[in-house]
Order: structure tokens, then sequence, then C-alpha cells
């Protein structure tokens, strides 16, 4: 394998030769990414697809420092809770959300247990993909209450309302 590699002499590359970058790669929106994952086939189920589309997971998070557009479409984790060492503390991506609700086929009408959620965004999708009720199981009374609390303040408690499911968060 050393065999393969070559020294190379670049002190007369020019960099002038180089393309001048006029813009640069910018991440997709979390529908255009949902629907690049249903066109490889990685997500079948069509109203897992529609409910991943309409829940963003972006306000789910909390803000981050650099301010990159569409992060809430990349493959990262986004953290939700300030203490990354606490578990449960970043949000799943696109990809393996899709698997877990195809799996789960949460139909009308069914009622289901968050056990450890990771921040409320799959709290919103259960909600959206048609549950009567949500029971919402978090042991440590802080990230509970604030999990509440971020609910209400993105009005969720309002939506959960009007589609007729009740939300119930609890604790051991």
């Amino acid at each position: 394998m050393e065999r393969g590699w070559r020294v190379r002499d670049i002190s007369d590359c020019d960099l002038e030769l180089l393309p001048e970058v006029f813009s640069w790669p910018k991440l997709c929106s979390q529908s255009e990414a949902v629907e690049r994952l249903a066109y490889m086939g990685t997500l079948e189920d069509s109203t897992v697809k529609d409910v991943l589309c309409k829940t963003p997971r972006g306000v789910h998070a909390l803000p981050l420092p650099s301010k990159v557009e569409d992060i809430e479409s990349s493959a990262l984790k986004l953290p939700w809770w300030p203490d990354l060492e606490t578990p449960n503390s970043l949000l799943p991506g696109l990809f393996e959300t899709g698997h877990i609700f195809q799996m789960v086929d949460i139909e009308q009408n069914d009622s289901v247990l968050l056990i450890g959620p990771r921040g409320n965004w799959w709290t919103e999708i259960i909600l959206h993909l048609g549950a009567k009720k949500i029971m919402v199981l978090e042991t440590d009374n802080n990230r509970r209450k604030v999990l509440q609390n971020r609910w209400e303040d993105l009005r969720l408690d309002i939506v959960a309302k009007a589609l007729n499911c009740e939300i119930e968060w609890c604790g051991l």
C-alpha cells in the first residue's frame, strides 16, 4: 500500500487558476430531506412521511451558536437539553425517526406511552399520527417541567386539544 503513494511537489501550483466560489453548499429543507429518504426507499409509509414533513425538528432543539440554515434536516443529533451527559439529551435524526415510526405503526386513536422522551419532537409526531392519548414518562422533574413549558410555548397544547388528543406528563 505504501508503494502507491507519491509525494507531489505543489510549489508551482497557481492558486489563481482554481475556480472562484460564489456560493457555498447549503442543507436542504426538512421536507426535502424527507422526500429524499422516500425516494431512496428508506421511508415507505406515506403517513409517517407526511407527518415528518410537517413536524419541524429544529423548533424542539436548543438554539445553536452557529446560524446554519436548515440544520434540522441534517443527520446531526440536535441537543434539546443543555447537559449532554444526561441520557436522551439529543433529538434523533430524520432517518432514525422515520425507521422507528414505521416499525411502531401508530394508528388513529391509539394510546401511546413515550418513556424517556428526547425533547418534544417525537411527542408532536405521535400527536400528528393520530394518537388519542399520549403519556409522556420523564423521571427527572426538572426535565419534565421544561418539556411541559416548551410544549405550551409552542402552543402544542392547543394543537393537541384541536386534534382531540390528551397529553399526560408523568414521572415515577
